[in-house]
């Protein structure tokens, strides 16, 4: 108890000029300290109220900025999709074209080839050369043994003819393969 009676007269001690101090202020200056304060309240509510307020909208305006792009980036990837798509079936419908038309080629060849093998399709007349006419430029040859010196046997040979059909054959393969390239690259550079 005693350390009680003696903090209250230390503080009584204290609080006694401070009241004296307080009591010798005119009451304007209170009042101008109580507006003062009172202003300063009011601001730094309105400040926090205003920050507040610009702080939502700018935390609206960035997400609906991030929904927007979030959408955008959608957009772009199903744009993207149908484009690869597209090109995917447009590759696909070549292919198939290119394999129809091949098989087809290799039906008409495998065709001639047999009405040249059964003798009911000839080729075009086989080289000759002409006689010797007496100009003085070729001069007469006698025919080498074993061989035709032109004037017995008409058109290719079988084995010739086959052999051109189908080296054709190989030539319009290749040709319709590079067309194929071509229509590939055709619908790529178009859809770009």
């Amino acid at each position: 108890m005693i350390a009680w009676a003696a903090i209250k007269l230390f503080l009584g001690s204290l609080i006694e000029p401070i009241g004296k101090i307080l009591k010798a202020i005119p009451w304007q200056a209170w009042a101008l300290a109580g507006l003062v304060l009172a202003f300063w309240w009011y601001g730094g509510t309105q400040y926090d109220r205003g920050y507040e307020k610009a702080e939502g909208e700018y935390k609206a305006l960035i997400d609906k900025m991030a929904l927007d792009a979030t959408q955008a980036l959608a957009d772009a990837k199903d744009k993207a999709r149908q484009a690869e798509r597209a090109a995917v079936e447009e590759q696909a419908r070549i292919a198939e074209q290119l394999i129809a038309e091949r098989n087809q080629a290799y039906e008409e060849r495998d065709r001639v080839i047999d009405d040249l093998r059964a003798g009911n399709r000839r080729l075009q007349q086989r080289f000759t050369c002409p006689p010797a006419s007496g100009s003085g430029r070729v001069p007469a040859t006698a025919a080498a043994t074993g061989r035709s010196d032109g004037t017995g046997q008409a058109g290719l040979s079988g084995q010739d003819a086959e052999f051109l059909i189908r080296e054709a054959g190989r030539a319009d393969a290749a040709v319709r393969q590079l067309q194929a390239c071509q229509a590939v690259v055709r619908s790529h550079a178009g859809q770009q």
